[in-house]
C-alpha cells in the first residue's frame, strides 16, 4: 500500500513538474514571437541584407541574455565577442565600409536623355578629391588596392601625382572592397572561433 501511495504522490508530482515545464514553454515561445514579429515581418529573400539582419537579431538576444544572466564566469567576455560581431554586421549592412571613400571627394552627378530614347545616361564631375588623407589612413589596405589595380588595371600607369589623382577613385573603390572583405571575414572568424562557447 505504501509503494502505491508513494508511486502516486510521484507520478502527480511528475504531472505537476511537466505541466510547470509546458506553461513556462509556451510563455517563452509566445514572447519570442513577439520579439522576433518585426525581424520576421520585414525580412525578404532578395540579398544578404536580410540574412544579415536576421543574424544580427538572434546575437543581439543572446547577447542581452547572456549579460543579464551572468550564469558562469566568462560570460562578460562572451558578451564582449557577440556585441563585437553585432557591430561588424552592423558595418556591413549600413555599407560604411563600401561608402567611407565618398567622404573624401565631391562628385556632382547629372542625368542626359538619350537621343532617340526613353533612356538616361548619368554623368559624373568630380569636384575635387583628397584619397591622398583616405591612404593615409589605412597604409596597408591602400598597398593591397595597389596591387589589385595593377592586376586589373596593367594598362594604366600610375607614374606621376596627375596618375594617382585621375585613378584616385578607381583605387579608393578597391580599398573599400579589401576593408569590407575583411570585416566580413572576421565575422565569421569570431563566430567559427568562439559560437560554441555561447550558451548559458
Amino acid at each position: 500500500m505504501k509503494n502505491k501511495l508513494a508511486e502516486w504522490f510521484e507520478n502527480r508530482y511528475l504531472d505537476i513538474l511537466y505541466s510547470r515545464r509546458l506553461v513556462r514553454n509556451l510563455y517563452i515561445s509566445v514572447k519570442n514571437l513577439i520579439k522576433w514579429f518585426p525581424t520576421i515581418w520585414n525580412d525578404r529573400q532578395w540579398d544578404h541584407y536580410f540574412t544579415f539582419i536576421v543574424l544580427r537579431t538572434k546575437l543581439q538576444f543572446q547577447a542581452d541574455y547572456l549579460e543579464k544572466n551572468d550564469n558562469h564566469t566568462m560570460a562578460s567576455y562572451d558578451v564582449s565577442r557577440i556585441r563585437t560581431c553585432i557591430r561588424l554586421i552592423d558595418k556591413i549592412v549600413e555599407s560604411s565600409y563600401s561608402t567611407e571613400y565618398f567622404e573624401y571627394c565631391k562628385v556632382n552627378y547629372s542625368f542626359e536623355k538619350i537621343e532617340n530614347s526613353n533612356q538616361y545616361r548619368m554623368n559624373s564631375d568630380e569636384v575635387y578629391n583628397n584619397f591622398s588623407d583616405y591612404f593615409e589612413a589605412y597604409p596597408l589596405d591602400y598597398k593591397r588596392a595597389l596591387k589589385q589595380f595593377h592586376l586589373r588595371y596593367p594598362h594604366k600607369k600610375l607614374e606621376s601625382v596627375d596618375d594617382f589623382y585621375t585613378h584616385g577613385n578607381t583605387i579608393a573603390m578597391l580599398m573599400s572592397d579589401i576593408r569590407e572583405a575583411r570585416a566580413k571575414k572576421l565575422l565569421f572568424h569570431l563566430m567559427e572561433m568562439h559560437i560554441m562557447r555561447w550558451w548559458d
